[in-house]
């Protein structure tokens, strides 16, 4: 990205090939999906560490 001289963030996301995915297939691999969950205080992040341990 930085060898390309690209200095904002969208130009990053050419390159990404990105694809929809389903909630059934998010529940798969996350049944109370907190992959999700908003992580900005030391609470919150506490408490989604506590939830995977």
């Amino acid at each position: 990205m930085f060898q390309r001289r690209w200095y904002k963030i969208i130009d990053a996301f050419q390159d990404l090939k990105i694809r929809k995915i389903t909630r059934e297939e998010v529940l798969e691999l996350d049944s109370s999906m907190l992959c999700f969950e908003n992580v900005n205080t030391y609470e919150q992040y506490s408490r989604l560490k506590d939830a995977f341990d």
